[in-house]
């Protein structure tokens, strides 16, 4: 994981961040960023609230 901080603080400044922000803000990939938001979501730390297109990400703990 390239740093579960990294995308929580990400997240945090603008929960409406796309895969693709994050990718350009991290120095990744895009497949890393969906890896790395995969695993958030299991461990119920960030939550997707609504569609992909107009939905906001939550963070329900960090």
């Amino acid at each position: 994981m390239i740093g579960k901080k990294n995308i929580i603080n990400l997240i945090k400044i603008n929960n409406r961040t796309t895969i693709l922000e994050l990718s350009v803000k991290c120095n990744v990939t895009r497949l890393t960023i969906i890896r790395d938001l995969k695993k958030l979501r299991k461990l119920k730390i960030i939550k997707r609230i609504g569609s992909d297109k107009t939905g906001y990400w939550k963070i329900s703990k960090a």
